[in-house]
């Protein structure tokens, strides 16, 4: 029976008339009737503001709007912003400020802003925020999102509304002098197709007679699975194929320790564990199918706190087969005293019972974290197909390609070469896309209907079925000198890993060399536990085990300080490592600057300088924490091909890497260190996206603030393969004697010294009709490798990254309620290849750092996640974050790291780590009360004033 109902209705001025059913929503009306993408799917709640559209000039959630009661009206979408290509100045402003990063809410934003301002043409910050705080952005904590609107209402006011005639930022600037391209602020090179809404995520792509799948999940936290049967959901219309794990093989999967199958078999150990999948012609048909299988299950004891799991006599075994599982690196370690302790691991330096005898006050203390989920924009995206030759492509909004890839080898017995895995822009990750939850679901599903399979997780199969940070205990007991120096400390960590490993022993040791890389103390002991519980998986999450722990130690630095009447500052620069020193795990420091960082920060903050913190009941405090993120030692390839050009012009160049473009501008920093390596403009070089097909192997993927250090040097190297290449070409063409005497610039071969000659390099390429090659190679293809030194197998730290935090916080007595007034980061960069960019990620993390520390906790019920959606599960919004000037991002550059590209580091975790200790520390100078627990909640706080009312 067709009930389609026709509407007309005007889209970006042009007239359509269609025909919808009543039920769907004007979302799907652009997306999938129109091919409008811009307009993007995140929450399908209307509280995330990504589906954000223009209805007769006002913003509306598409999701939420039926798409017949848009006849007769006018919409507006982000591909209608700009004017027959001339951007429109609120497009421009979020260019030049770097105000987008994945870009999947720019659309949303760009359209709100723009309603914004035709109401209200010269509002004010808080204007600016209010009318924001429905749209989310996860990626740049909007600082730059407030500068650019901020700016834009200036642009429209001096253009009388109209549009820009310049195409986005500094594209296009002339190589002039040494470092003239790294080191310069510059737009990221995806800026505009980010702001037109033309960028494509996976969540965009449709193949032809693609299917639609969906997952059956477990009700229960723990039991056992007696029958599944798939008999009424395989006989509905429509339904393609229905797997079970006997259609998978019998392998577990895990990163190290492999415990885990795709699809239950026989047990069930969380709520929304995966039992079956289903494939059909649309998801509303796949939906209903998975509805008809029917599970019988026999329900198991389950245990939910990893404290009570570690005992030696817990209330069930999670894992009883746990010493049989097969582990890829000898790096787990059994405790075989308790039977739920996955991991157990230890460091230790001197000796700790020692010093606590030598030590004048012992000090020790309890510090817990919550499991948080990373919230990316765009849901996780799976596409699978099988070709006729067997080649399986996948397209995937991955982290890891090719981790992936040789995951979908080993299940399916299939060579690397009938694998392929495209990464279209992705939508934010922070860590939470790196696990193979779906794909290999797709591509048993294609392999079976013969048909194209998408995978697409509800915003709730997120936060339960995917990953999330890991819940954490921490105890930590110092032993301190009367003059404040540390000379034992030692720490217990209980991490909550959920049902399954994955990556539970990584994040657990990266928290351990946390903990022993800041401090010099001369008595270190750390016992680690990895702990499985019945609740949902958890996984890598932007500071990987870093943040935990840093909670912890820098809160007990001020406690500490406050015993010994020492200022906060002066005791962490007494106690912290220097370059040269060695730390707790033995590796000799370097490229360090942490007392510098914390210096900065603390001039930011006017730390030395009293000041009135009473008004009222409000109460204002300042905060500093000290940390390190380290970066793994962990290896990648790139490869460079110089191309000559048609006509005028002289060469581009071309670089492939398998490193994902999240968000945080990997893409334009390569290019920058390619231009830089061949003295030309940064627009003449093309980063290719990530195919491994076609983009060279790469270790780990996009994870631990990696890709700038390690795959940064790759890019490095694979140039300076090809130059010399192209020097020992102009040698044969008579240039000079020797390729040491010359040099490249802007295209040419230069001999160096005073007498100067030069040769065009693409006149080095021979010619056959309009093509060029080079005699007896064929192509100039240049190729780079780069596996970072480390000092230890056990833990591969590449390089450190120092940083310090700063907070100054407002406190109601009455309420709780806490303000946050001004955040301020200094961090030791060695060298910061793009400020725009790295300004961006300063920005972003402490927008998500003060997130997690304030708002963010997910909230179970025997196992089943009950806030799974941006209604019941806070981010931290337009309106609660500082202005925009009280957010303050300090790059430091005195301290290169000799292995670095130009001595750069990473930065995407490290500024998130110290965000939540620094505003503890902040609420506690303001009102007295120690907050040992996140999230930091105004009810905690108000709690906590009560009880010292009542002492």
């Amino acid at each position: 029976m067709n009930n389609k109902r026709q509407i007309r209705l005007i889209v970006n001025g042009e007239p359509y008339k269609v025909s919808v059913e009543p039920n769907k929503t004007l979302l799907e009306l652009l997306r999938d009737y129109l091919g409008l993408t811009g307009t993007k799917h995140s929450c399908g709640l209307g509280e995330c503001g990504a589906c954000t559209v223009l209805v007769d000039g006002k913003p509306v959630p598409s999701c939420l709007t039926l798409s017949i009661a848009m006849d007769g009206k006018s919409i507006q979408t982000i591909e209608g912003v700009a004017s027959k290509g001339v951007l429109h100045p609120i497009q421009k402003a979020f260019v030049d400020h770097g105000a987008l990063q994945c870009g999947y809410c720019t659309p949303g934003l760009i359209l709100t802003t723009k309603a914004l301002l035709s109401e209200n043409s010269r509002p004010t910050e808080e204007d600016i925020s209010e009318y924001l705080k429905g749209n989310l952005c996860r990626c740049t904590g909007y600082t730059q999102i407030i500068e650019a609107v901020i700016d834009a209402a200036v642009r429209l006011e001096k253009s009388g509304g109209g549009h820009v005639t310049e195409q986005g930022g500094d594209f296009h600037s002339e190589f002039k002098d040494e470092c003239a391209i790294v080191g310069r602020k510059m737009p990221a090179s995806d800026s505009l197709e980010k702001v037109t809404g033309s960028t494509k995520y996976t969540s965009d792509l449709k193949l032809h007679k693609m299917l639609y799948a969906k997952v059956k999940r477990s009700p229960y936290a723990h039991a056992k699975i007696k029958s599944i049967d798939v008999s009424e959901a395989k006989s509905r219309d429509g339904v393609k194929a229905v797997i079970t794990y006997e259609d998978l093989p019998d392998i577990r999967y895990g990163y190290n320790l492999l415990d885990e199958y795709f699809l239950a078999r026989s047990r069930v150990r969380y709520v929304g564990e995966p039992v079956a999948v289903v494939a059909a012609e649309s998801m509303e048909v796949a939906e209903r199918a998975v509805d008809a299988i029917k599970v019988e299950y026999e329900e198991l004891p389950a245990v939910f706190d990893p404290e009570e799991s570690m005992k030696p006599d817990p209330s069930t075994i999670i894992h009883e087969d746990l010493s049989r599982y097969e582990r890829l690196i000898p790096m787990t370690k059994l405790d075989v005293s308790r039977p739920n302790v996955l991991d157990y691991t230890k460091i230790q330096k001197g000796d700790v019972g020692k010093g606590f005898e030598e030590a004048d006050f012992v000090i020790e203390n309890k510090f817990i974290t919550p499991m948080q989920q990373h919230c990316a924009m765009e849901t996780h995206n799976a596409i699978a197909e099988v070709g006729s030759d067997g080649t399986i492509t996948i397209w995937r909004d991955t982290q890891k390609p090719y981790v992936l890839r040789d995951w979908i080898c080993k299940i399916f017995g299939v060579p690397p070469s009938k694998v392929r895995i495209i990464v279209p822009e992705v939508g934010g990750g922070f860590g939470g896309k790196t696990e193979p939850k779906m794909e290999p679901l797709c591509v048993a599903l294609a392999l079976k209907t013969k048909r194209p399979v998408r995978i697409t997780f509800t915003r709730e199969e997120i936060f339960s079925c995917t990953s999330n940070r890991h819940p954490c205990v921490v105890y930590i007991k110092d032993g301190v000198k009367k003059n404040g120096k540390l000379i034992a400390r030692e720490m217990k960590l209980v991490w909550n890993a959920g049902a399954y490993c994955e990556l539970s022993d990584y994040v657990a040791k990266a928290g351990a060399i946390s903990a022993a890389a800041t401090y010099n103390v001369p008595n270190f002991k750390l016992d680690n536990y990895v702990v499985y519980t019945n609740t949902p998986v958890s996984g890598a999450f932007r500071g990987f085990g870093s943040p935990q722990v840093q909670f912890a130690v820098e809160q007990q630095m001020d406690i500490i300080a406050e015993k010994l009447s020492i200022n906060p500052v002066e005791l962490r620069i007494m106690n912290c490592l220097d370059e040269g020193d060695e730390n707790a795990l033995g590796e000799k420091m370097h490229s360090v600057g942490s007392k510098k960082c914390i210096q900065k920060v603390a001039e930011r903050l006017r730390c030395g300088e009293i000041e009135e913190k009473r008004h009222g009941s409000l109460r204002r405090g300042r905060g500093i924490a000290l940390g390190n993120k380290y970066t793994i030692a962990a290896p990648s390839c790139a490869i460079v091909e110089v191309h000559p050009a048609i006509g005028a012009e002289d060469i581009t160049v071309e670089v492939r890497v398998s490193t994902i473009n999240l968000g945080q501008g990997t893409h334009t920093v390569f290019a920058q260190i390619a231009a830089e390596e061949f003295k030309m403009p940064v627009d003449k070089v093309k980063v290719v996206g990530v195919n491994t097909a076609l983009t060279p192997y790469d270790a780990c993927g996009t994870v631990s603030s990696r890709s700038t250090f390690t795959v940064g040097n790759a890019v490095k190297r694979a140039c300076q393969d090809a130059k010399n290449q192209i020097l020992k070409l102009a040698v044969s063409k008579g240039l000079a004697a020797s390729a040491e005497n010359l040099e490249i610039k802007s295209g040419m071969v230069y001999t160096k010294g005073v007498n100067l000659q030069s040769i065009p390099i693409k006149d080095l390429f021979a010619f056959w009709g309009l093509e060029r090659f080079v005699e007896d190679a064929g192509v100039i293809i240049g190729k780079g490798f780069f596996n970072p030194p480390t000092a230890s197998a056990y833990y591969p730290s590449a390089c450190y990254t120092h940083f310090a935090n700063g907070a100054e916080v407002e406190v109601d007595l009455e309420t709780g309620e806490i303000k946050v007034i001004k955040l301020v980061t200094a961090i030791e960069l060695g060298k910061a290849i793009n400020p725009l960019l790295t300004e961006g990620q300063i920005y972003g993390g402490l927008g998500m750092g003060m997130s997690t520390t304030l708002f963010e906790n997910i909230f179970l019920d025997h196992g089943k996640v009950i806030n799974s959606d941006f209604t019941d599960y806070k981010v931290a919004r337009t309106a609660d974050v500082p202005l925009h000037n009280m957010t303050e991002a300090i790059i430091l550059e005195n301290a290169p790291h000799r292995d670095g590209p130009f001595g750069a580091k990473g930065i995407g975790e490290a500024v998130t780590v110290g965000v939540a200790p620094a505003i503890a520390n902040a609420i506690y100078d303001a009102v007295g009360v120690r907050i040992r627990e996140i999230p930091i909640t105004p009810e905690k706080i108000f709690e906590a004033l009560q009880q010292n009312k009542s002492h």
